[in-house]
């Protein structure tokens, strides 16, 4: 795992904003281990990058990383990605009726840069209204990828009934599960949210993550049962089509020894 924290390190440059600012060497550990993270990008430090289109007017984007992905195929490759989507104020576009949809997505490697996709679109068409399609060079010239976490600590949950009781009392949970089980100096994959909606499903607790992208949602839908296992199913959503494609299903535990891990936070 050195090589790949190491490239991390190496990778990106933090600023102080906002909440408590991440130190790189800690980037790996706060985001697996379910740390409630946000990002903030400088977009005017930024590359464009082909294919051009209409150009945004705002110079700085940020949002709370609602769900991402961590995964590697070597111990010195890595790829992550995050997503974000919510809805915008239409005036700029001259729309009333609807409000258009502000897809962030965010895929990142060890290679020292992210490629960060704003699209604004029109959810009755999904065209287009605007989109910055940008490189960031990580760690470069100024600081244009910033991750900051708040002061909240986290308490792991081990059982069925300790998530329940959180969840029921209003309770911030976040989750990072090891899909592969797989230790982190191996090859591995990570899926790791944040638990905002949730479900009792045949006295099973249901909740899921979508990460966005222009086209497609990818989703990772999870069922706690009593036993204190996990089934999580990841299936992709097409905007335009509504079809829906089911990429697998994964398993674990939450207990002490188990890969799937969910976090309170205080």
């Amino acid at each position: 795992m050195a090589d790949v924290r190491s490239a991390f390190i190496l990778s990106i440059c933090i600023v102080t904003v906002f909440s408590k600012t991440v130190d790189p060497e800690n980037f790996f550990d706060d985001f697996t281990q379910g740390a409630p993270l946000r990002y903030v990008i400088n977009l005017t430090n930024c590359m464009p990058s082909p294919p051009f289109g209409p150009k945004m007017e705002d110079t700085f984007i940020s949002d709370v990383i609602s769900g991402g992905t961590l995964s590697s195929a070597s111990d010195a490759t890595w790829d992550l990605m995050l997503g974000n989507e919510k809805y915008i104020n239409g005036n700029s576009y001259n729309l009333t009726a609807v409000s258009p949809l502000r897809v962030t997505s965010i895929p990142m490697s060890n290679q020292g840069q992210a490629y960060v996709y704003v699209y604004d679109l029109d959810p009755r068409s999904w065209k287009r209204l605007a989109v910055q399609d940008i490189i960031c060079f990580t760690g470069q010239r100024k600081s244009e990828i910033v991750f900051v976490t708040t002061n909240k600590s986290k308490t792991p949950l081990y059982t069925y009934n300790d998530v329940s009781a959180t969840l029921l009392s209003g309770g911030e949970t976040t989750f990072s599960f090891n899909i592969d089980g797989k230790s982190p100096d191996d090859q591995f994959s990570y899926v790791v949210g944040r638990i905002e909606d949730f479900s009792f499903i045949d006295n099973d607790i249901a909740f899921s993550i979508d990460i966005p992208n222009e086209l497609w949602v990818s989703v990772y839908r999870a069922r706690l049962s009593r036993d204190n296992h996990v089934t999580l199913t990841s299936y992709q959503v097409n905007r335009k089509s509504s079809s829906i494609d089911i990429m697998g299903t994964y398993n674990g535990s939450i207990e002490s020894q188990g890969s799937y891990r969910i976090y309170s936070l205080n």
